[in-house]
């Protein structure tokens, strides 16, 4: 999210945005504000909506892997590992080659 304040195209933001409908229209809007417009109430919430929704899937999603970790760690198989956190074998392996 944070990565939309930095971009310095219309393209980028596009290529990021690609895809979501609420960034796109996001995206839409802070062109409109570059050209002298400004986002409604309903337009900051739905953002910020998507800003917090956002921020849960990715805690989420670290979440599984720091326990992926600890599994690991404590000895457990790929199996029990991809059946308690939800995560794929590949991802599994990458975490674990990431830590050796």
């Amino acid at each position: 999210l944070a990565l939309l304040l930095i971009l310095t195209s219309k393209e980028e933001l596009r290529k990021v945005s690609k895809g979501d409908q609420i960034m796109e229209k996001v995206v839409n809007k802070l062109e409109n504000l570059s050209s002298g417009y400004l986002l409604s109430d309903a337009e900051l919430e739905a953002f910020d909506e998507y800003e917090k929704k956002t921020l849960k899937e990715e805690g989420i999603e670290e979440g599984k892997r720091e326990v992926a970790i600890k599994m690991h760690n404590k000895g457990l198989d790929i199996k029990t590992i991809i059946e308690c956190t939800g995560l794929s074998q590949e991802e599994i392996e990458n975490i674990i080659s990431s830590i050796n």
